[in-house]
């Protein structure tokens, strides 16, 4: 409805995939946890 003068939109769907080398890497030790977040560089 827009009986409120509004309007609604449908974004294309985002699949986020981890990087499952650097996951494996990280549990082995071998790259540091921070590697996975995107919070802080790699």
């Amino acid at each position: 409805m827009k009986n409120n003068g509004g309007n609604a939109k449908v974004d294309k769907a985002e699949i986020n995939r981890p990087n499952w080398d650097l996951v494996k890497q990280a549990l082995e030790g071998k790259k540091p946890l921070s590697t996975l977040s995107k919070d802080y560089p790699n």
